[in-house]
């Protein structure tokens, strides 16, 4: 039903109206922080066009067939649901960029969980992830991020210049494709601007690919 999919916009409309006082007490620091604290300002500020209070207000009380035997009644009066399914289209078409909001909670909600990885993982260090220069990865005693700190094996890897291609041979359950995982999260995780498992990362921006090869013979 059409009352059902709007409500779908609530948990979302209920965390803008959250978040958008955090930010605005908070002043936030950098460049990126401070964007998406104007934008919620628009969506949220007493004097805004576009206020989300109005939104939230409408989409509280579509929620009156909740109550039972009373809904019927009053619907069965006023026409409640279409009245406010009308009120919500006509707050909903004033908002404008609206989608440019839902981004920017995706953006803080992906923040948020590399802010938490940096604070919460023990032995990372930021990388430095250079834009110039040929193709290179450099890690100092790499491991892989989700073992337990201190029981991991440290590794290292130089790749670039002449060096283009590592081959790595060992026994059975030697850590072969341990290594592998840790040098492509590793990577990731610093071309996405997380630390990482590592001493030291310094790498360029890089692509990365896996080939598995499914036929074997022993």
């Amino acid at each position: 039903m059409l009352r059902d999919a709007y409500l779908e916009l609530e948990p979302i409309v209920h965390l803008a109206l959250e978040v958008a006082p955090l930010l605005r007490a908070h002043a936030p620091r950098s460049a990126l922080l401070a964007a998406q604290a104007r934008l919620f300002d628009e969506f949220t500020a007493p004097h805004s066009p576009y206020r989300l209070q109005r939104v939230s207000r409408c989409l509280r009380l579509l929620h009156l067939h909740e109550t039972g035997f009373l809904y019927g009644v009053v619907q069965l009066l006023t026409l409640w649901d279409l009245q406010w399914l009308l009120a919500l289209e006509a707050a909903l078409r004033r908002q404008h960029g609206f989608d440019r909001l839902v981004g920017a909670l995706a953006d803080l909600e992906a923040h948020l969980s590399l802010a938490t990885w940096a604070a919460e993982q023990p032995g990372v260090r930021f990388p430095e992830v250079v834009s110039a220069g040929a193709p290179s990865l450099d890690i100092r005693a790499g491991e892989h991020p989700l073992l337990r700190c201190g029981q991991a094996v440290p590794n290292d890897l130089q790749l670039g210049g002449e060096a283009r291609l590592v081959l790595i041979t060992g026994s059975n359950m030697a850590g072969k494709s341990t290594f592998l995982r840790m040098v492509a999260l590793n990577s990731l995780l610093a071309q996405v601007g997380a630390p990482v498992r590592a001493a030291a990362l310094r790498q360029t921006p890089l692509a990365l690919g896996a080939n598995i090869n499914v036929r074997d013979s022993l």
